[in-house]
């Protein structure tokens, strides 16, 4: 659902989430509890308190980190008081808006699993979307049902980042971001229609089609869309 709260910028849109007993029927892939250990740690207690009473949960459920007390009442409660935390004070934007440091849509997606990473990729309208993890936060008995890419996910971070691998330099270079669209072009396996939250790591125009946008983030999590 978008809203406009307060502490929102004017003309920006914002989602906002449900309770937790909601959140436990969604269908999520992938949840990372890293990002969600280290995102509630990082709410002011006051805010903490007033976001765990809107969501109806009790704070003491969620007093152990995932590491300690990998729980699902644990692991949704957190979800749902950093989602709801983030909604209003980052930046989180759609598709159809610059990007932000955070990207929440829904579209559909394959995905795949390389080594110990999993990345998800897709389009809709002008945007190619990469999104890559950790195998780890795959949850229950989901897996990745497309073919699996060609080297790591992990791989393709330590490319993008030190920008030098060989055979990658005339797209380094270019600064561009071609290797997310040459692995969506070349997963295969059927599109689901997904719903995800993620930090955006880097967004370019395409150099390869011209008017298309190209982003590359990491999930907080990803849920199949009913």
């Amino acid at each position: 659902m978008l809203d406009s709260p307060d502490g929102v910028c004017p003309g920006q849109a914002r989602f906002e989430y449900p309770a937790t007993s909601v959140l436990f029927s969604n269908y999520y892939l992938y949840i990372s509890d890293a990002k969600l250990d280290m995102l509630y740690g990082q709410i002011p207690n006051p805010i903490l308190k007033r976001l765990a009473r809107e969501a109806t949960i009790d704070l003491k459920v969620l007093k152990l980190s995932l590491r300690d007390e990998p729980t699902e009442a644990n692991r949704y409660g957190r979800l749902s008081v950093v989602s709801k935390h983030l909604a209003r004070n980052a930046q989180v934007t759609g598709l159809d808006q610059p990007p932000g440091g955070w990207l929440h849509a829904t579209i559909p997606l394959r995905w795949a699993r390389a080594n110990d990473a999993v990345f998800f990729a897709g389009s809709r309208g002008i945007n190619v979307v990469g999104l890559v993890g950790s195998i780890k936060h795959v949850l229950g008995g989901f897996r990745p049902d497309g073919t699996p890419v060609g080297g790591t996910a992990a791989t393709i971070m330590e490319i993008y980042n030190k920008r030098g691998a060989t055979g990658t330099d005339a797209i380094l270079d270019e600064g561009s971001l071609s290797f997310v669209e040459e692995l969506v072009e070349s997963m295969a396996g059927g599109e689901q229609r997904m719903e995800f939250l993620a930090k955006t790591i880097d967004y370019k125009p395409s150099a390869k089609t011209y008017g298309r946008r190209v982003v590359l983030a990491t999930p907080l999590y990803v849920a199949l869309s009913s």
